[in-house]
């Protein structure tokens, strides 16, 4: 049992008594993954990046693997994993799959105090040539990432 000090709305001090501290996991939605396409679309308007389906369901296919861990970290690791591998597979964009998948995951580890060690890129291109599966996917972030310091 640990004691916490919280604020309340009153600016008022208090202690309360908590048997986990529960740690608040960042997830993207829809409207920031259209905001990374619209950074995207700047960054390199030659690609003429557009939606060629719906970003819900990929969002809804990594929410679904975050189902099979029970730690917090393991969490984060399979909704990278999922978030990362369905939006390559997934082309829900005419141009810059890889690109976006990348941001997004930079974007959502780095949200949840983690970052990459290692080549990310390889990681994109074996994915989209269907030589890395979800699993292996999962197995390459679980070695190469690393908390933030």
């Amino acid at each position: 049992m640990m004691t916490l000090i919280a604020l309340t709305p009153g600016l008022r001090l208090q202690r309360t008594k908590a048997i986990e501290l529960v740690r608040i996991v960042y997830y993207p939605t829809a409207s920031l993954v259209e905001t990374a396409i619209r950074v995207l679309r700047r960054l390199y308007p030659e690609d003429h990046i557009v939606f060629m389906r719906s970003v819900d369901d990929i969002l809804s296919a990594a929410k679904w693997c975050r189902l099979r861990a029970k730690s917090t970290r393991n969490k984060i690791l399979w909704y990278a994993a999922c978030l990362f591998y369905y939006f390559i597979t997934g082309h829900p964009l005419s141009d810059g799959n890889k690109r976006c998948a990348s941001l997004l995951l930079l974007w959502f580890l780095e949200k949840n105090s983690y970052e990459v060690i290692g080549d990310l890129y390889t990681l994109a291109l074996n994915i989209a040539l269907s030589k890395t599966s979800l699993e292996e996917t999962y197995k390459w972030l679980k070695k190469h990432i690393e908390k933030s310091k």
